[in-house]
């Protein structure tokens, strides 16, 4: 199940080390191992850690 995240601009460590952009606004996003988010119409992989991470940066703040 995808809950929606609202993200600032910023970028996070993908799967396979490498670092993927994340644009500005609201995106469907599945907390799995690895974490997928349908951004702008792609599917992008992000690694569990840094997604957390983002989170408590405030880069990606749950919606309720």
């Amino acid at each position: 199940m995808a809950l929606h995240y609202r993200f600032l601009a910023c970028e996070c460590l993908g799967t396979g080390g490498i670092m993927v952009e994340i644009a500005q606004g609201i995106w469907p996003v599945a907390e799995r191992d690895p974490v997928l988010a349908l951004v702008g119409g792609k599917v992008i992989s992000l690694d569990s850690a840094a997604f957390e991470r983002l989170k408590l940066e405030g880069k990606a703040s749950l919606l309720s």
